[in-house]
């Protein structure tokens, strides 16, 4: 956004690895609090065979300042970019 931050909030994205299991949990449970819904039933057994490797049917993108997971979206497999085409 113009006027609010610093070139050093700019984001980043990435596709969700095995070690992002954490932020993406995290993440969700903090959706779930806000809409008053149950904390998601995910594993991460299940993280990784939903959304990590190339037979997986979805993948999740992750929006990051630094390190820090911002935020995500979930796409059919089929239709992800290559890594370098982000």
């Amino acid at each position: 956004m113009a006027g609010r931050g610093s070139e050093n909030n700019q984001l980043s994205f990435r596709w969700a690895l095995a070690e992002d299991f954490d932020a993406v949990f995290g993440l969700a449970s903090q959706l779930a609090a806000h809409i008053e819904a149950s904390v998601p039933p995910l594993t991460v057994e299940g993280f990784q065979t939903c959304y990590i490797g190339s037979r997986s049917p979805m993948r999740l993108l992750l929006a990051l300042s630094g390190s820090r997971v911002l935020g995500m979206i979930s796409c059919p497999y089929v239709l992800t970019l290559k890594d370098d085409e982000l």
